[in-house]
């Protein structure tokens, strides 16, 4: 209810639909045209998949919403994207004799044409309906040890308006069996927020550990450091112990202007508070 004691219901809608093109592939050893292996690596798969979607999110006035960052605004859209995925396939020779399969490597060119840019009336001398060429390689190492995970995330986005590169960031995840996950990133962009006075850009490196030493306990450490100002953006801390019809998370988040501690208990199937 607002203050006036009226009720206020508020909702947008969107759709969305994807259509893959026809899939072309081959398979190729590493050997040239024998079945010599290289890195215990048999066969590889190229499939090459185009694909077109589009996307309409309703226009809504957010004015009177509360603002912290771009989370908290729903952008319009009316979008039409179109990219090519390159999936690479391999099968490699285990320690045990037999045969792992699965996608290494996918590579990922797309980019997206505002329809509502296109037609804004405040812009009509200068619309720049083309989003930045993305480029997105995701990186999965097949011949580890058993329980032992690794990925690696690459993305560049290359705005041609600007004729710079908008934004690079990088991911590496690796974790062992469920017990510890360790995670790194860089985060680089220069793109406009959603309003003007927001210039969207960035330039940090994080960290993200999580570690569950028995089944009902799980901590986690999250931090991040501005690489221009040269000092922590934020720290996160939290401790969550969980059986199986409840869970209960105490967590702080320091930050350089401020310190935030929660306390959350969520119940399984019912819900949380």
């Amino acid at each position: 209810e607002n203050q006036e004691g009226d009720t206020e219901n508020r909702g947008s809608y969107n759709f969305s639909f994807r259509m893959d093109g026809p899939q072309f592939f081959r398979t190729f050893s590493p050997g040239s045209n024998s079945k010599e292996e290289v890195a215990g690596l048999q066969e590889v798969k190229h499939i090459v998949k185009p694909y077109i979607k589009y996307t309409y999110q309703e226009a809504e006035d957010q004015d009177d919403l509360f603002f912290f960052d771009r989370l908290d605004r729903l952008p319009e859209q009316n979008l039409i994207s179109y990219g090519l995925e390159n999936h690479f396939l391999g099968r490699i020779s285990s320690e045990d004799g037999g045969e792992k399969v699965g996608e290494a490597l996918l590579v990922t060119l797309s980019q997206s044409y505002n329809i509502a840019e296109k037609r804004d009336p405040d812009q009509p001398d200068d619309p720049q309906p083309f989003s930045p060429l993305l480029l997105d390689i995701e990186f999965k190492p097949l011949g580890l040890p058993d329980q032992t995970t690794l990925r690696i995330d690459g993305e560049l986005a290359y705005d041609f308006h600007k004729g710079a590169l908008v934004r690079k960031n990088l991911d590496i995840w690796g974790g062992w069996r469920d017990t510890i996950n360790v995670g790194l990133s860089w985060r680089n962009s220069d793109e406009p927020g959603v309003d003007v006075e927001q210039s969207g850009e960035v330039n940090y490196l994080g960290a993200h550990l999580e570690w569950e030493p028995i089944s009902t306990l799980k901590l986690k450490l999250k931090t991040s450091y501005n690489l221009d100002l040269g000092g922590k953006v934020e720290n996160r801390y939290s401790v969550t112990y969980q059986t199986n019809c409840w869970a209960v998370t105490l967590a702080m988040i320091d930050r350089f202007d401020e310190d935030e501690f929660t306390f959350n208990l969520d119940l399984t199937g019912i819900g949380s508070f």
